[in-house]
């Protein structure tokens, strides 16, 4: 706690005693003592919970005195309901909390799971074509990558302008790729084992065996997340990360050599990986965090297969955040929300106890907008308080990946029927 904010919000308050603005119903976020005014009283109580100078906060004064809704009242919320009452700042309307980072715009608490779904299918029938990842650049530009086989050629990735589908062989690779990150239409990251990256019109490929980066301990790169075009984060089998800051990659020693199938973060300093090895003879899963300088590993060893109580519990199949201060962890048993300061301990959300399938990847927007994917193109939205499952989506398919943005959801994988590429466009 700053005690200087809080005095220096007490200062302010007291200026503000003839200064209210009133509120034409009670129970309203900002109103702590419920009176139907915001005012230095309300500012007063919250002090006192802070310091604990009084009686500890009633149900409705942590509803009403967590302004910005992250579970703690604190200086934040003084400073909040400050601006609010000098008409500097807002408070957000009832179904709403602060987006993440911000205390001047409000985001939905609960997002809506209707989507209005296409499919389709890339490759000749019978080919066995198949797609491990996509990138969503804008409202008409996607792209997937994987292995296409079409009119006796082989493509590893595949554009889409908003009307049709583009075969691309990449860099004159054979190989299929398994991953994909873009910042914008010029700027695009692939991996089939090793970076290639679209810059100045042309794909340049980064072997970064040759280049000493990686040696013979480290294996393929299969998945990417960057937080801006100078911090972008590779990671692969038997716990292989590689960092790119804009010029140079580097390697970063992960402590573990479980295969990592997931990465997402907050920021360059809150970084998430999660992996498994569940082949024969293996049993064991992981969960990295990365905090800018090392790898902390957060949880490692064998893939339980029953339910611990309030623990993280299955083979971990992903991870998700937006925010600093919690982590989304699917598992092959459901999905846990966990505080960032985790070292295994989760809350298993309900309705999310069995999937009906095998869960394979996790994307989302925000986390009230998260999405998991898997066999069977089985898809589920987390809304912020339930899951939904797109029934209409059951076909016998594999999805391995899948992304968001904004009012668009893209996931990929294989149509078992046709042996396609299969691809899964949501809109909202």
């Amino acid at each position: 706690m700053n005690s200087r904010l809080v005095i220096k919000a007490i200062l302010i308050g007291s200026l503000l005693l003839f200064h209210t603005v009133f509120s034409e119903i009670r129970d309203s976020i900002g109103d702590i003592n419920n009176d139907g005014v915001i005012n230095v009283q309300d500012i007063v109580r919250i002090v006192n919970i802070i310091l604990q100078n009084d009686l500890p906060p009633t149900e409705y004064e942590q509803w009403a005195g967590d302004v910005n809704n992250d579970d703690i009242i604190d200086v934040t919320d003084i400073i909040i309901i400050v601006n609010y009452i000098l008409g500097t700042g807002i408070l957000c309307d009832e179904g709403y909390s602060f987006c993440p980072g911000s205390i001047t715009e409000c985001c939905a608490d609960v997002t809506s799971h209707y989507l209005e779904w296409a499919i389709d299918t890339l490759g000749a029938l019978g080919l066995y074509s198949d797609l491990f990842d996509a990138a969503i650049i804008n409202d008409s530009v996607t792209w997937v990558v994987g292995a296409i086989y079409l009119n006796g050629e082989f493509y590893n990735a595949a554009s889409w302008d908003g009307e049709n589908w583009e075969m691309h062989q990449i860099a004159g690779s054979n190989s299929e790729f398994r991953g994909i990150f873009a910042f914008s239409e010029e700027d695009i990251w692939m991996t089939p084992a090793i970076p290639i990256h679209f810059e100045d019109g042309e794909w340049v490929v980064y072997n970064l065996w040759q280049m000493g980066i990686l040696g013979q301990e480290d294996g393929p790169l299969t998945k990417i997340w960057g937080v801006s075009p100078s911090d972008v984060y590779f990671i692969g089998n038997l716990g292989t990360i590689v960092h790119y800051d804009g010029s140079e990659f580097s390697r970063i020693e992960s402590g573990t050599n479980v295969n990592l199938y997931s990465i997402t973060g907050s920021g360059p300093n809150d970084v998430w990986i999660s992996g498994e090895n569940l082949s024969i003879g293996e049993n064991r899963t992981t969960l990295l965090h990365y905090d800018g300088m090392n790898v902390e590993i957060i949880l490692e060893g064998p893939a339980s297969s029953e339910y611990e109580d309030n623990m993280i519990s299955g083979a971990i199949k992903g991870v998700y955040t937006d925010i600093a201060d919690s982590i989304w962890v699917t598992t092959h048993l459901g999905m846990y929300k966990c505080a960032s300061s985790t070292t295994g301990e989760g809350e298993l959300l309900s309705g999310s106890e069995n999937w009906g399938a095998s869960i394979n990847t996790i994307s989302g927007n925000t986390h009230n907008d998260i999405f998991i994917a898997g066999d069977f193109s089985t898809i589920w939205h987390y809304n912020g308080i339930g899951f939904h499952q797109y029934e209409e989506l059951l076909y016998e398919s594999q999805t391995w990946g899948i992304v968001t943005d904004q009012n668009t959801v893209c996931a990929v994988g294989f149509l078992a029927t046709t042996a396609q590429a299969l691809i899964l466009i949501g809109n909202r």
